[in-house]
């Protein structure tokens, strides 16, 4: 079982109007973020939801499709940079997309 923490619900409720308001303005396809927090047991406990960032690409008007997509080597480059910030105990438990 995920157990978030109830402070992130509201967290996430706003990640999820920001994704929305960038879809609008910019047509980006997707979002991914990372969920960070512990095992104990057989549950995953989460702390902390970080968001990856969009390339700069996105706000490019002349850009395609691609240009405004993240792709799997920009969320995996971006989550081995998460886990070195993160202290003894915590690991990223999942992805939301």
């Amino acid at each position: 079982m995920i157990l978030l923490d109830k402070c992130l619900e509201f967290v996430l409720n706003s990640y999820i109007r920001e994704h929305c308001d960038k879809q609008r303005k910019y047509a980006i396809t997707g979002s991914a973020g990372f969920l960070i927090g512990s095992k104990i047991d057989e549950d995953f406990h989460v702390a902390h939801i970080a968001m990856c960032a969009h390339p700069d690409t996105i706000r490019d008007e002349s850009g395609d499709i691609h240009s405004k997509s993240v792709d799997a080597d920009w969320i995996a480059d971006t989550g081995s940079r998460v886990l070195r910030f993160l202290p003894g105990g915590t690991m990223i438990v999942g992805n939301c997309f």
